[in-house]
C-alpha cells in the first residue's frame, strides 16, 4: 500500500510503523486510521498505547479520524449469517469469497473468529485461490466513548458507516488541551 501511495503522491511523505509505538518527528493536525485497523487491538494494552501515541503525535485541537466495528450489530449479524459471500469483478475477472466466523470472547473482549476461502469463477468453473484466517475485536461505541475521554479526547461526530462486509462506527475526535485524570 505504501509503494503504490508513494507512487500516487511522490511529494507525500508516508511513514511505516506499528501504531502501538509509532514516534513522529513532528506534531500534526490530523490522524487517520481506515480500513478497521482498530479490531485488531486484541487487548486493551494495544488500544491504549495507541491511543497515547496518537494523543502525544496530534498538536493541541489536532482531530483524530478511525472506524471500529460495532459488536452490538455484529453480533446479531453473525448469529444469523455464520457464512457469507462476497462477489467481485476485477479487470473481466470474477472471483468469490466465502467467510465464516463465530464469536470467541476473551472476558470482557468481544473476539471474532474469522475464516476466509477465496476462489475465481470462470463460466460455471470454481477454483480455489487460497484461504485466510483472522481474529477482530469489535467494541461497543460506550466503551469507545470512555476510552477517549480517559485518553484526552473530546468526541466532535460519530457516524454509522455501511460497507458491504462490516457496520462500523467512524469516530471523529479532537485533542483535549489539558487531560484530566478521569477520577477527578
Amino acid at each position: 500500500m505504501l509503494k503504490i501511495a508513494k507512487e500516487k503522491c511522490p511529494e507525500r511523505k508516508f511513514l511505516y510503523g506499528d501504531m502501538r509505538n509509532f514516534n513522529a518527528d513532528k506534531l500534526f493536525n490530523a490522524i487517520l486510521i481506515t480500513g478497521r485497523f482498530t479490531s485488531y487491538f486484541l487487548t486493551d494494552d494495544d488500544f491504549y498505547q495507541t491511543f497515547d501515541y496518537v494523543r502525544r503525535a496530534l498538536q493541541t485541537k489536532g482531530v483524530f479520524i478511525f472506524d471500529f466495528i460495532d459488536a452490538n450489530r455484529f453480533s446479531l449479524y453473525i448469529t444469523s449469517n455464520p457464512k457469507a459471500v462476497h462477489k467481485s469483478l476485477v479487470t473481466g475477472k470474477q472471483y468469490l469469497r466465502e467467510s465464516k466466523w463465530k464469536n470467541s470472547n476473551r472476558g470482557s473482549i468481544s473476539l471474532v473468529n474469522w475464516t476466509a476461502d477465496y476462489y475465481s469463477i470462470q463460466q460455471t468453473n470454481k477454483t480455489f485461490l487460497g484461504n485466510d484466517t483472522s481474529v477482530f475485536r469489535t467494541f461497543i461505541l460506550d466503551e469507545i466513548k470512555e476510552l477517549l475521554k480517559t485518553k484526552g479526547f473530546k468526541i466532535i461526530e460519530c457516524f454509522d458507516c455501511r460497507t458491504y462486509a462490516f457496520d462500523t462506527f467512524v469516530v471523529v475526535c479532537k485533542k483535549l488541551e489539558k487531560t484530566t485524570p478521569p477520577d477527578a
